[in-house]
């Protein structure tokens, strides 16, 4: 059964690397509905984006929710996700450590105030 799926050609590199290093990503949607298909890998497509065009020492708060969120939704698909944990794990995990970064200049800066106030 051939499908054609509506996705954007920036992301098709992507997922043709995806598919060919997981061909189970292919395997388990052969009998749903296109629709279903379709959904399932506009989610994915979501992720692998977010992930090629975010860098992550920029990351906000909201953008690290927004990866969160649609990593779960992608996860409601039945997508075997292992291969990509790794990458988005790290982007989670960093968020701590750009946070404190972050607060480590921020207090240097408040610091170098004062510093700068005593002196005159």
């Amino acid at each position: 059964m051939k499908l054609q799926l509506e996705l954007h050609q920036e992301v098709i590199p992507l997922l043709i690397e995806a598919c060919f290093s997981n061909p189970s990503l292919l395997e388990r949607k052969k009998r749903k509905s296109k629709y279903f298909v379709q959904c399932s890998f506009n989610y994915l497509e979501k992720v692998l984006l977010f992930l090629k065009n975010n860098k992550i020492k920029d990351m906000n708060d909201v953008e690290y929710d927004l990866l969160q969120h649609a990593c779960e939704e992608v996860q409601c698909f039945s997508f075997n996700l292992e291969w990509l944990k790794p990458f988005v794990d790290s982007a989670l995990e960093m968020k701590h450590h750009v946070k404190k970064f972050h607060e480590v200049k921020r207090w240097k800066k408040v610091s170098s105030h004062r510093i700068t106030k005593r002196l005159f």
